[in-house]
């Protein structure tokens, strides 16, 4: 089991931005496979955000080892159901920056999650 896992995101890591990579994240993403998309931001040493919108559209971005925007693409509709990112080889917390952008997302995003080597942290945003 570890040998395909291992497999898989050698295979990813190619080219991780590209659409069939975007495809399978958000495919670990529908089926609530948070750990598979954690262990896919350790590996690439990049955070990773899912964004989804009113209308279940999923919206992937890369950022850096540091930092992901939380950058709502052109076509999506509000309000936000959900906001995922990861902290790459870092413990699940809310950053300064992670608190910052929730702060200004009330009102337009239910709920946020951040991943990290000890798990998970959920929030439900109260407008």
């Amino acid at each position: 089991m570890e040998f395909r896992i291992i497999k898989l995101l050698t295979e990813l890591v190619n080219d991780i931005e590209s659409e069939s990579s975007t495809d399978h994240v958000i495919d670990l993403a529908k089926k609530g496979n948070w750990y598979m998309i954690y262990l896919l931001s350790k590996f690439v040493s990049r955070e990773v955000s899912v964004l989804v919108d009113s209308k279940d559209n999923y919206f992937v971005d890369w950022g850096t080892i540091g930092s992901v925007e939380l950058s709502p693409p052109v076509g999506a509709v509000l309000p936000f159901k959900l906001w995922v990112h990861t902290h790459p080889s870092n413990a699940a917390y809310w950053s300064i920056t992670d608190q910052n952008t929730l702060e200004i997302a009330k009102g337009i995003l239910d709920k946020a999650l951040v991943l990290g080597e000890d798990g998970l942290l959920s929030t439900v945003l109260q407008p």
